[in-house]
């Protein structure tokens, strides 16, 4: 009776409507499951890791776009898996690298389940079967990206680590003498396989095996009387017959590239040429000179002959578990670990040459499966199971010139560091103390700085009078050097820039720290009468050979 009185005393007052649009309103803002949920789409950042372009894997420009897959993540990528339609979808960046999409975002499952994310470059409409079709006809470049897996939720701006699966070709060419005339030189290169198929679902290329064709290369002329051809190249795992006929009129001379072709790497030949008319065919004389810089990190010597009684010998990584497969590798197929210099008559090496990354690095792992090198004979190694034994009072060691933890993403490429041809006879408290503590230095830059690669040449310099220190377990004696050193070259991936700083140090029982023990690369150079990393540009190379700030490095 009460309540009825009340409902039509507040109708009477024309209060009930007010009244219950108030209630409606808070009870709908005390539920907060009856909100819309606000989602934010997964952002992409776009970062090349390769040894090629402008100060080491290039840049993005305005208007590039890249291809992008979600799916279930742990699958492959193939249609059952793809998430929500999330296939192929074309992203753009104003070349900043951050990536916008021009049709849809991808936004993480309803559910939270995890999703892994495959990207490709420059975007192309109507891929079948998941593969990108590769012809170097068309010159045009390619990367690749599946390091994003697991992803849950916007995490941010995500990082897509685009890897470089083709291989750059350049020949810088110089006419011999100044009466040679190159500027209407023509070029053809034969031999090589010129179309590939690059699986997305497994981010491996295969060759078409039968695409050799003859291809009519672009020559630039870069002043000077010089002339360049710069070119994408398919990787090539076994020496090829690749070669390179140049003209002009009926002038003519055949190249020979001996080389195979690596992934995501610069293959440059110096050429200097001298054409004289021989009537359309065969090879003038004299003949070309060519040298090849097949990597960054490997030394020649100025004077243009390697020293006498000398071998490189250039070691890879074919297995390429071998290495630490939870960071983006390149692509294709063999890596290189290192180049051994080595003095075949005084048993030891003259410098070992290799990149320094963490792809190569992990925790532990050391084996001390000392053995011979697989690629040179017994007879021209030290026999060092067990350790030099001093002709002297002094305590020796077998100092690995490649450091083991250098190499310490598995055991099995740890193993490479233990071969004899890495190793000499040095100074135990100097090996154990400053030497280490300057290769510790090392490793902590490129782990501080992991999208960078840091070229080392670690070396040394005998004494002007060989010192028979000490004998192998054969009790056949080696030389005992006078002089370790190292020549750091560094290529910032973010900025391009390059930063170099040497060290040398006696081969003896001296507690100086390392940071007493700084040369400049230049000087380096002076000393060993080798040029390091000379592929360096020309403008830039003396300027930073001179740096010896441990800070600018």
């Amino acid at each position: 009776m009460k309540t009825n009185s009340v409902i039509r005393t507040l109708c009477g007052s024309n209060l009930l409507l007010p009244l219950l649009v108030f209630m409606f309103i808070l009870s709908a803002c005390s539920s907060e499951e009856r909100l819309p949920e606000l989602k934010n789409p997964i952002l992409f950042n776009g970062q090349i890791y390769s040894e090629i372009g402008n100060g080491g894997g290039g840049s993005w420009r305005n208007g590039d776009r890249i291809g992008v897959f979600a799916f279930k993540s742990g699958t492959t990528l193939q249609q059952n898996n793809i998430l929500d339609n999330n296939s192929n979808l074309p992203f753009i960046t104003e070349g900043t690298g951050l990536f916008q999409s021009q049709v849809k975002n991808i936004y993480s499952p309803e559910d939270g389940s995890p999703m892994d994310i495959i990207a490709y470059y420059p975007f192309t409409i109507g891929l079948t079967d998941y593969t990108f079709p590769i012809n170097i006809l068309t010159q045009t470049d390619f990367l690749y990206s599946n390091n994003l897996t697991n992803i849950r939720g916007n995490t941010g701006n995500n990082q897509l680590n685009f890897i470089r699966p083709l291989s750059k070709l350049v020949i810088n060419i110089s006419p011999k003498t100044s009466d040679v005339n190159l500027s209407q030189l023509e070029a053809v290169m034969r031999g090589a396989k010129t179309k590939a198929n690059f699986s997305l679902a497994t981010g491996t290329l295969t060759v078409d095996e039968n695409s050799a064709a003859d291809v009519s290369l672009i020559v630039s002329n870069i002043g000077a009387g010089q002339q360049r051809i710069s070119m994408w190249v398919l990787p090539e795992a076994a020496p090829n017959d690749t070669e390179i006929l140049f003209s002009v009129g009926n002038a003519s001379y055949i190249l020979k590239l001996p080389y195979v072709f690596e992934s995501g790497k610069e293959h440059i030949y110096s050429v200097e040429l001298d054409l004289v008319d021989t009537g359309g065919g065969g090879n003038p004389e004299p003949p070309i000179i060519v040298v090849p810089f097949a990597y960054m990190e490997i030394p020649v010597s100025m004077n243009g002959e390697l020293p006498p009684n000398t071998v490189e010998i250039r070691h890879k990584v074919g297995n390429r578990n071998w290495l630490n497969t939870s960071l983006p590798l390149p692509g294709g197929g063999a890596i290189r670990n290192y180049t051994v210099l080595y003095d075949i008559q005084n048993r030891l090496p003259v410098w070992v040459a290799y990149p320094l990354h963490p792809i190569y690095l992990a925790s532990g792992n050391r084996t001390d499966d000392w053995q011979f090198d697989p690629q040179l004979p017994g007879r021209y190694q030290p026999v060092l199971l067990s350790s030099w034994r001093s002709r002297t009072t002094e305590l020796f060691d077998r100092g690995h010139v490649l450091p083991s933890a250098d190499r310490s993403a598995t055991q099995q490429l740890n193993a490479t560091t233990f071969y004899f041809t890495n190793f000499v006879i040095q100074n135990r408290s100097m090996n154990q103390g400053t030497w280490e503590n300057l290769e510790s230095q090392v490793r902590r830059w490129s782990t501080t700085r992991p999208n960078d690669t840091i070229y080392v040449v670690s070396g040394q310099i005998m004494y002007p009078t060989p010192r028979l220190d000490a004998v192998d377990n054969n009790g056949v004696a080696s030389n005992k050097p006078a002089y370790m050193y190292k020549a750091l070259l560094r290529r910032n991936m973010t900025t391009g820039a390059f930063t170099s700083i040497g060290f040398k140090m006696e081969n003896e029982n001296n507690s100086a720290p390392h940071t007493q023990r700084i040369i400049s690369v230049r000087q380096l150079e002076e000393e060993t009468g080798f040029t390091f990393f000379p592929t360096l540009p020309e403008g830039i190379a003396a300027s930073i050979k001179e740096n010896t700030n441990m800070n600018l490095f």
